[in-house]
């Protein structure tokens, strides 16, 4: 599931090199229950990238129930729709982003 709502077309932004690109990757295994400790290591860390690997979300949970619009980040969930565990979400900085495109097969 894609969420389109929240991105702002801007203009990408290039590091300098001094700047790197900071990447934050988590194994949640649920991030449901851990929301409020995800939203504290955002703030902490202000990563560029985020990586949550089995997030445990289903279709009928909202992307914005994790990830509100405020938060800046443009995301891409492939969740298991079958069984428990699995599913990865990445979430990308706006600042990176030229358009809307799709660029992870969701399903």
């Amino acid at each position: 599931m894609v969420r389109r709502d929240c991105l702002k077309r801007t203009k990408p932004t290039k590091l300098k090199p001094e700047e790197g690109l900071t990447i934050l990757n988590i194994n949640c295994r649920s991030v449901n229950n851990k929301i409020p400790e995800l939203h504290q290591d955002i703030d902490q860390v202000q990563p560029d990238i985020i990586c949550l690997t089995e997030t445990w979300l289903k279709p009928d949970i909202h992307t914005a129930e994790i990830f509100p619009c405020r938060l800046g980040y443009q995301i891409y969930r492939d969740d298991r729709t079958s069984g428990k565990g699995g599913g990865v979400l990445l979430a990308v900085t706006n600042k990176f982003l030229r358009n809307n495109q799709n660029f992870i097969n969701t399903h």
